[in-house]
């Protein structure tokens, strides 16, 4: 989570929409990729979205 965090950051930093030195807040929530909070699976093609790294687009 630390490394998402600071990845997180990072590009928010790069794409204009945080500042360093700026008072920023990001909220972060983390979810099973596989299925909802009710415990009902998720579409495959959210899945795959969900599964991609940063650096795959």
């Amino acid at each position: 989570m630390e490394a998402a965090a600071s990845l997180n950051a990072q590009t928010e930093v790069e794409a204009g929409y945080a500042a360093p030195g700026q008072k920023n807040e990001v909220v972060i929530t983390v979810t099973s990729a596989t299925e909802d909070l009710s415990g009902t699976p998720v579409n495959e093609d959210v899945y795959q979205q969900l599964s991609k790294s940063p650096s795959d687009g």
